[in-house]
């Protein structure tokens, strides 16, 4: 449940721009209102009908922003808020909660854009609330990460319980799920959508299967937000980003590469045709070996190398309200 995401004790106390217990009891009423909400939406799923499931749908809708003030104040997102600004870090927090018109064009971005359905499975808690993947490498953006909310080939899942998630997901192909269904998932694409959970923790997962939550543990990644620089003659500035998680492992190790692997390295599979020898000296056919890598990285270089390309907005989804803000953005003047 919602109530249970914030993962830190003392958190709001001492913040001299907020009036005593303001936060809490601004949670507190959020929590009373959606909370009943949550219980009706679990009950219509289980009855298993069209008829409920359109229910579910228009009551999970309706609620919807206030599930995204959860996902701000979740003890992952406060975790990254902290990175370098442990003590901004409620500042930050509520510059994007105490935006009712972002959190609202957020949730609008969901609702009009994404596609949608209900899972239902065996899944894990995470202390982040709501989890995000990229579907696809799009590139490495000096403000937000290929998994924000309301960029193409993403995915969003939002908690109602261990048994029944809603995943939202744009995708130029097929994805997992049926839309506008409540699909119950098999044993291996249940394992996936754990995966993702996990990896968008950062302290606390929590299971009613010690064993599955084992398991998981060992695909954990522990990576943390990335932070970039950016200077000039009269300012200087940055902002921190979430850490990068895909859906995909071809994506995750595309990324990987993109990010360390020199230019010249890449370029050895250019002229490359599907049946030659792969440049990396395993004797496999390159469709066979680092072709379904190279291509995702060749798009992405291509976004930032290719002069036509520059400044052209090809990754937000057409028709968003919002796209999500990085966790951080700062600008400071720099002294003579």
């Amino acid at each position: 449940m919602p109530e249970d995401s914030m993962c830190e004790n003392y958190t709001y106390e001492d913040q001299d721009f907020l009036p005593g217990n303001a936060l809490e009891d601004y949670f507190a009423k959020i929590e009373t209102a959606i909370a009943p909400e949550i219980k009706k939406i679990i009950d219509c799923l289980e009855k298993s009908t069209d008829e409920t499931f359109a229910k579910a749908k228009i009551l999970l809708f309706s609620i919807l922003p206030e599930l995204l003030v959860f996902y701000y104040r979740s003890g992952a997102l406060l975790n990254e808020f902290a990175q370098g600004h442990k003590a901004n870090k409620i500042f930050y927090l509520t510059e994007k909660i105490l935006n009712d018109v972002y959190i609202k064009r957020l949730a609008k971005t969901l609702i009009n854009v994404y596609s949608f359905a209900f899972i239902e499975g065996d899944f894990i808690l995470s202390d982040q609330f709501i989890s995000t993947a990229g579907l696809k490498i799009k590139s490495n953006f000096s403000n937000v990460s290929n998994r924000h909310i309301g960029l193409r080939e993403t995915l969003v899942l939002i908690p109602l319980s261990s048994k029944y998630y809603a995943l939202f997901w744009h995708s130029d192909s097929s994805f997992l799920v049926e839309e506008n269904c409540c699909n119950n998932l098999s044993e291996i694409d249940n394992q996936k959508i754990n995966e993702v959970i996990i990896n968008n923790s950062y302290e606390k997962s929590v299971s009613k299967d010690q064993n599955l939550l084992a398991t998981l543990l060992e695909k954990h990644k522990r990576v943390f937000p990335t932070q970039v620089f950016w200077g000039g003659e009269k300012k200087a500035g940055g902002f921190l980003k979430k850490k990068e998680i895909f859906f995909h492992d071809i994506d995750a190790k595309a990324f990987d590469y993109f990010f360390h692997v020199r230019l010249d390295t890449i370029m050895d599979y250019t002229d490359l045709g599907r049946n030659d020898l792969c440049a990396c000296g395993s004797k496999k056919k390159f469709k066979k070996c680092h072709m379904p890598l190279y291509e995702r990285v060749e798009e992405a270089w291509r976004y930032i190398s290719d002069p036509k390309m520059r400044g052209r907005n090809i990754h937000s989804i057409p028709g968003t309200s919002a796209v999500e803000f990085p966790i951080a953005e700062w600008v400071n003047n720099i002294k003579d």
